[in-house]
């Protein structure tokens, strides 16, 4: 079963000034406020789960 699809395109869809001066600025003002909203979500606590072992200590919003 596949679980994540990890692409980069970075350069191969768009050109790399549009990643970083669009994407990467669009992501930056989006994802608290997502992760806020979808924090109940399994797959986001799950997602959350891990990243906090790989960092060893809790995150906070």
């Amino acid at each position: 079963m596949v679980k994540v699809i990890l692409v980069d395109i970075e350069g191969t869809i768009s050109p790399i000034s549009f990643v970083k001066e669009v994407m990467f600025p669009y992501s930056k003002e989006k994802l608290e406020n997502f992760l806020k909203e979808n924090f109940n979500r399994p797959e986001i606590k799950s997602i959350i789960s891990e990243i906090e072992k790989l960092e060893g200590k809790k995150l906070e919003l």
